[in-house]
């Protein structure tokens, strides 16, 4: 709580309050889903983009004769395959949450879905705030006069690392 009492909220400006409801959002989700349709959903995102990425061309393929276009046979392809993987892991998840709800659980995939949605929430707020560096927004009197902003310098400058550090492995090659 102590970053909660740091803050005045007579002096609160509009990107603290967009900030906040980000995480109070992303932490709520995450409490209403549960961490096993949490972990669920992203993988089952995660999985179909990789599968789409992988298989896409292979079906774009099968798709060619009935499209004239070789794009956009390539973007049905795509789709397709993201969109089946997407809806059999969903079925496959919602089977998982039913065991896990039999088994009764529900109360700690509730509490441990809001430290993942909390978590989530940190994420959203530090990639858009690593995007706002790269636009005027930071030189602007409401950015600056943020209190909540400052308390993601530690999560921005770890990020910044990160990214910076892929960018030039990937610029370099």
């Amino acid at each position: 709580m102590l970053v909660l009492d740091s803050i005045n909220l007579d002096q609160i400006v509009w990107v603290d309050a967009v900030v906040l409801a980000a995480l109070v959002l992303s932490l709520g989700l995450g409490i209403f889903r549960g961490i096993v349709r949490e972990i669920l959903s992203l993988s089952s995102w995660i999985i179909s983009i990789w599968l789409a990425y992988v298989y896409g061309d292979d079906l774009a393929i099968v798709v060619v004769p009935w499209v004239e276009s070789e794009r956009l046979s390539g973007l049905i392809g795509y789709v397709v395959v993201f969109v089946t993987v997407l809806v059999l892991l969903s079925l496959v998840g919602a089977l998982l949450l039913k065991l896990f709800r039999i088994a009764g659980l529900s109360g700690t995939s509730r509490l441990l879905g809001g430290l993942f949605g909390f978590l989530r929430g940190l994420v959203i707020v530090t990639v858009l705030l690593f995007s706002a560096e790269w636009t005027p927004a930071t030189s602007q009197a409401w950015f600056r006069d943020s209190q909540i902003v400052p308390y993601f310098d530690v999560p921005l400058t770890w990020f910044k690392s990160r990214v910076v550090d892929q960018l030039n492995t990937a610029t370099l090659q």
